[in-house]
């Protein structure tokens, strides 16, 4: 289930940025008693000794904004008349003609190739960030800041804003000793503020930092989510240093439409781009290689089968270390050796031979009778962990002669859940899964088992698969939609050793943009305080609406409570803590504490509330999208099947489907899924009744788009989002059709 589309981190030009600010309602009173004077919360206090600095004063700007970007001063000038967009197509064709130098086996041309998509990547990050402190600080205060690049900071320095990496500040105090993603921010009796980074990524952080402290924020993808508050006088005092709580990585995966690739940097989670996480073969061809070499595969029932490789075979872990090595020559700073999905894994005599005499014996899980065996020294062992990190480790201390700063990951997941037996390399990153784990081993005693094996643990996390929820709002007994459990997990997870988190996701934030938003914040912070974060969500988000929009939100998470500090929730005591969605897609509104009128009322009411303030009027609107999508056009469908009625089937499939096909460009709900595979999971009960409907079985997209360019489809993406003329419509015909 977890590689239902397969996980390459090579896609994005995913920077890394700024966890933004962001304050809460008591709607969760965790357990942080209130909001913090430290140094890395959303609008923190400075330490006294940190001189003021004035940035804007009665509109114009002050001092200005010098940016060393070393290197990359050249390539930046070189393409300053390009649009992102533009840039971005650029590397899109690099990648594809590396990729095309890769298939015809040409390694010096891919290795220039992606030397050049390394470097392009490297302008757009900075063109991302530093476009972003420039247009901020210039709506803030209403003028235009002058900002400059420059390959290195000038000899003779005045007041002004200084953004680069540490080693470019030969003064102000920076540490030299910044790791990669920590900044420090600080500001001096010179009129000078000090925005540096330990790379390239660290100074993303820095600005974006920087920026949230002056109140920008960027709660959900989209233009429509973006907070720049107006502030004539801007003054800073600054002095601090931070680090993420989750150095290795920090990602967020849901593939397809409007991959977080711009609202990730703004919110300080780490760059992938040069990190792997997802399933391999390595190299090995499962037909060609199966054909000549079988032993180089996994043993099931006595027969060799091409459904895994075989890990404890020689030929076998040197295609691993000849796979890992040419990575780690590309770039890559993490490779990934996790196996492909699901069951199939050798238990030939060679692999079993990693039991070391100990007793074998089966042990049922979902995915069958796993082979186990008690050791002599008195460990319990499974036969996979066994040799797949065996095999790891093998790679490993290969790849670290050579470089020693690269990372081999490898997901502790299905038959390979169970903590090995002996130490792994130091240079291995093993992200727990938080589903699908076979062994009877706790999630936190795996983490711990891990750091004491010299490990790097982490966390693989499931906030929302539209597979199993499909973009219901409610509370589920864990990921994004039940903040206790989000908020308590993250921080159990910190305290048991995690060092880096990724997710897999869905782009619903209509549905989960609150827990997602928070996942990024505490991802940085752990102890980040909560309560502060959320109502900072709803003041800034929708500011006269903040009430009404708070009740809308506590809906699907009950009243306020505080978050146990440790152990579980007890959701047998907790009524509120359930799937508003089944697996069919059906609505259970039952639950809600004031039900569906209550909760319709509330949007009804905070669209009034800010119907001549356009900035939070739009926020309103795009989830009153998300509510007209779920409450209603999905229960047109459920009363159509209950009534039997054939055609109003077919059209209340086709009004669902074109509505989520306008909402592709804001995000509220998973349309990419909706529009491709996941139409038939969502509408499998009518499949027989669908597949006489052709406009209902043509998918417009990407590659077949120009095929079906002339021809009637309800699965075609669209970008005519729904107006605020036409909500208000739309709204009124709610009111009707639900008899409010």
């Amino acid at each position: 289930m977890m590689f239902w589309a397969k996980v390459n981190l090579v896609a994005g030009i995913v920077l890394a940025a700024s966890v933004v600010a962001g304050t809460g309602t008591a709607l969760i009173a965790a357990q942080f008693t209130g909001p913090k004077e430290d140094a890395r919360s959303p609008g923190a206090a400075p330490r006294a000794a940190a001189p003021e600095v004035t940035l804007a004063k009665g509109g114009k700007a002050v001092l200005p904004i010098c940016v060393a970007v070393g290197p990359l001063a050249e390539a930046l000038q070189a393409n300053a008349g390009k649009s992102q967009k533009e840039l971005e197509k650029r590397v899109t064709d690099l990648e594809n003609k590396r990729d095309a130098a890769v298939r015809g086996k040409k390694p010096d041309e891919a290795k220039t190739l992606e030397g050049e998509m390394a470097a392009l990547k490297a302008v757009c990050e900075a063109r991302g960030w530093a476009d972003d402190l420039e247009r901020c600080l210039n709506s803030m205060s209403g003028d235009r800041f002058d900002l400059k690049l420059v390959d290195k900071f000038p000899a003779g320095r005045g007041p002004g804003i200084y953004v680069g990496e540490a080693g470019a500040f030969e003064w102000g105090g920076i540490p030299k000793d910044l790791a990669e993603e920590e900044l420090v921010l600080r500001t001096t009796r010179d009129s000078q503020v000090l925005v540096a980074g330990g790379s390239r990524y660290g100074v993303s952080h820095a600005v974006y930092t920087l920026l949230d402290r002056l109140g920008c924020r960027w709660f959900f993808p989209g233009e429509a989510w973006e907070v720049i508050p107006k502030r004539p006088d801007i003054t800073v005092a600054l002095d601090e240093r931070q680090k993420p709580d989750f150095p290795i990585m920090r990602s967020m995966w849901y593939g397809g439409d409007g991959d977080p690739v711009v609202w990730s940097p703004r919110n300080r989670l780490s760059p992938i781009e040069n990190r792997e996480i997802g399933e391999t073969w390595f190299g090995l061809n499962r037909d060609k290689d199966f054909k000549e070499h079988p032993e180089w595969f996994a043993e099931v029932g006595g027969k060799r089968q091409a459904t895994k490789p075989c890990y404890t075979n020689p030929e076998v872990i040197q295609k691993g270390i000849e796979y890992a090595l040419a990575r780690a020559a590309s770039g890559k700073r993490m490779i990934s050796l996790t196996p492909p999905d699901w069951v199939g894994f050798c238990e030939c005599e060679r692999c079993r031979a990693m039991f070391k005499g100990g007793k074998e014996r089966r042990i049922r899980f979902e995915g069958g009778n796993l082979l186990f065996a008690d050791m002599p020294d008195g460990q319990l062992a499974g036969l996979t962990s066994e040799t797949v990190f065996n095999f790891v480790n093998k790679v490993a201390e290969e790849v670290g002669k050579k470089y020693p700063d690269v990372l081999l990951s490898c997901l502790a997941y299905s038959h390979h859940s169970h903590p090995p037996t002996f130490d792994l390399h130091p240079n291995v990153y093993v992200p727990v899964c938080q589903c699908f784990r076979w062994t009877r081993v706790s999630m936190g005693d795996m983490l711990e088992a891990l750091a004491k094996k010299k490990a790097h643990p982490g966390i693989y996390a499931y906030y929302d698969v539209y597979e199993w929820f499909k973009d219901g709002p409610g509370p589920k007994n864990a990921g994004s939609g039940n903040l206790e459990c989000l908020v308590r997990s993250v921080n159990e997870d910190k305290k048991h050793g995690a060092e880096g988190y990724y997710t897999e996701m869905s782009n619903n934030w209509g549905a989960q943009g609150l827990g997602y938003y928070m996942a990024a914040r505490l991802w940085w912070d752990t102890e980040s305080d909560t309560e502060t974060l959320m109502r900072d969500f709803f003041d800034k988000a929708f500011g006269p609406a903040a009430e009404p929009m708070k009740k809308y939100y506590t809906q699907f998470w009950g009243p306020p409570r505080k978050i146990a500090a440790a152990g579980e929730i007890d959701l047998t005591q907790q009524p509120y803590l359930e799937r508003f969605t089944d697996w069919g897609g059906g609505i259970r509104v039952k639950r809600m504490p004031d039900g569906l009128q209550n909760t319709f009322n509330y949007l009804g009411k905070a669209a009034e509330l800010v119907k001549d303030m356009p900035e939070y009027l739009a926020r309103v609107d795009q989830i009153r999208m998300y509510f007209h999508y779920l409450f209603v056009l999905r229960k047109n469908v459920e009363d159509a099947d209950k009534a039997k009625d054939e055609q109003k089937i077919i059209e209340s499939v086709k009004e669902e489907t074109v509505f989520a096909a306008r909402l592709l460009d804001t995000g509220m709900i998973h349309s990419w899924a909706l529009l491709g595979e996941g139409f038939d999971i969502r509408f499998g009960k009518y499949k027989g009744i669908l597949s006489k409907i052709p406009e209902a079985n043509i998918v417009v997209w990407q590659a077949n788009e120009m095929q079906y360019k002339d021809k009637p489809a309800w699965r075609r993406a669209r970008s005519d989002v729904p107006t605020h003329e036409e909500m208000e419509k739309i709204w009124a015909a709610d009111k009707a059709a639900l008899g409010y």
